[in-house]
């Protein structure tokens, strides 16, 4: 969780934003409950789509963990 805490001290605010990656996981701000604006792939993490890593964690704006694919 050290992205999302970085992120959070950088005092910018959270939309759905990929925070980055971590190992084989991309980090992603995902709007809870979700919204159709979180399945575009537009709206995911680009290492993920681009199958750079291999997992996808999804995290509320508060860092609790939504999904894990």
């Amino acid at each position: 969780m050290d992205l999302y805490s970085q992120f959070k001290g950088s005092g910018k605010e959270f939309i759905s934003q990929c925070l980055g990656k971590c190992q084989d996981f991309s980090i992603d701000i995902v709007n809870v409950p979700r919204i159709a604006i979180d399945d575009l792939p537009r709206n995911e993490c680009n290492d993920f789509t681009d199958k750079i890593t291999h997992h996808f964690l999804e995290l509320d704006k508060s860092g609790n963990i939504v999904r894990i694919v």
